[in-house]
C-alpha cells in the first residue's frame, strides 16, 4: 500500500461525521508533512478500566487530536457500544505512556449556558494554534535526533527483519501466516505453500537450539461470540492487552502451573487495509490460575512487548 492510498483510507474513517471530518482533514493537510503518520480512530487507555477512541492520533509525537461537539456524551459514553477489536487492544496507546491531548472545540456556550456551533474562524483559529504544536513537537525531535520519518510497512517480513535485533509490538508488522513467522523472526525454514505447522502452539527447532523449552510460538484463536474455535480451547485476550485467559470447554480439570513463557501472536485485521494477518502481541509468562464464572482459566501475563529475532 502506498502513503496516498493509506491516507485516503485513514482520513476517510470519519466521513460519516461531518465537524470531525472536517478538522481531521484540516489539521493533517495544514500540517503538510508527508513524513509525519496520521492515525484516526485509536484507542487510548486512560487507565487500566477506561479508555475512548480518539479523532487523529501522530504515533510519532504520541499526540492526538480530539474534535469536541456540543451535547457530546462523555468520551467512554460515547464509544461505549463500540466493538473493541483485536488490532485497537494491540496497537492502543497506554497510560503513563507519555501522551498528550490537544482538544478543537467546534462548539461554544452562551452566557445563559446554551450550547451553539462555532463560527468558522474559531474553529479555524483552534485549528492553527493546534497544528503549531505539533509542527513544535516534530522540530524538538528533529533537532535531538529523535524523530523517525514515516514508512510504509514492508510487504516482505523477512526482509524486514533480516538485519534486526529484536521485534516489538511497535513495528505494526503483519504475518500472512505461521510459518511466514517463524522464517521471519525465529530462524525457521518452513515451506510457505505449507503454511508451516498445523499446530497453534509449540516451539520451532530453531528457537529449541537456543532456548531449550524456555518459551513456545503461540497462536491463539480468539473465541467468537463466547464459542469455541479450535478444539474447544477458548482464549482471551483483555482489553488493555496485558493478560490472556485459555481454557477448554471439554473439561475443567486445569492444572496450576507456573512460570511457562510464550511468544504471542495474534490475527487481527487492519482497519485500514482491511488486511487480516499475524500480529506480534508480547511475550506472556504462565503465572496460575484465574477463576472467571466459575471456570478455572490458565492466566498469562504480559512480560515484554519485544522478542530476540533468531537469525537462520
Amino acid at each position: 500500500m502506498e502513503k496516498l492510498e493509506y491516507l485516503a483510507r485513514t482520513l476517510s474513517r470519519t466521513s460519516r461525521k461531518d465537524y470531525e471530518n472536517y478538522v481531521v482533514n484540516a489539521v493533517w493537510n495544514r500540517l503538510d508533512d508527508s513524513e509525519v503518520q496520521p492515525v484516526s480512530q485509536k484507542l487510548v487507555a486512560i487507565d487500566p478500566r477506561s479508555r475512548y477512541f480518539i479523532d487523529l492520533y501522530f504515533p510519532q509525537l504520541n499526540m492526538g487530536i480530539e474534535c469536541n461537539e456540543p451535547y457530546h456524551a462523555t468520551r467512554s459514553e460515547q464509544d461505549a457500544g463500540r466493538t473493541i477489536t483485536i488490532f485497537d487492544v494491540l496497537h492502543q496507546v497506554q497510560p503513563n505512556s507519555g501522551y498528550q491531548q490537544l482538544d478543537i472545540d467546534v462548539f461554544v456556550r452562551g452566557h445563559t449556558g446554551n450550547v451553539q456551533w462555532a463560527p468558522l474562524e474559531a474553529v479555524d483559529n483552534a485549528i492553527d494554534d493546534v497544528v503549531g504544536k505539533l509542527r513544535a513537537r516534530i522540530e524538538t525531535l528533529r533537532q535531538s535526533g529523535g524523530f523517525s520519518p514515516w514508512v510504509i510497512e514492508p510487504d516482505d517480513p523477512f526482509a524486514y527483519f533480516q538485519n534486526r535485533d529484536e521485534i516489538s509490538m511497535a513495528d505494526d508488522i503483519g504475518f500472512a501466516n505461521i510459518a511466514t513467522v517463524c522464517n521471519s523472526i525465529l530462524g525457521s525454514s518452513y515451506s510457505l505453500e505449507s503454511r508451516g505447522p498445523r499446530k497453534s502452539c509449540f516451539v520451532p527447532s530453531s528457537l529449541r537450539s537456543i532456548y531449550g523449552s524456555e518459551y513456545l510460538v503461540w497462536f491463539p484463536k480468539k473465541a467468537v461470540a463466547g464459542h469455541a474455535v479450535s478444539r474447544g480451547w477458548n482464549n482471551m485476550l483483555s482489553d488493555d492487552g496485558l493478560s490472556l485467559d485459555e481454557y477448554n470447554e471439554d473439561w475443567n480439570a486445569i492444572d496450576s502451573a507456573t512460570g511457562q513463557k510464550r511468544v504471542v501472536f495474534i490475527q487481527a485485521v487492519d482497519p485500514v487495509t482491511r488486511v487480516r494477518a499475524y500480529r506480534f502481541a508480547g511475550v506472556f509468562l504462565r503465572d496460575g490460575v484465574s477463576e472467571i464464572g466459575g471456570v478455572p482459566r490458565k492466566h498469562y501475563r504480559r512480560i515484554s512487548d519485544k522478542f530476540t529475532v533468531v537469525h537462520g
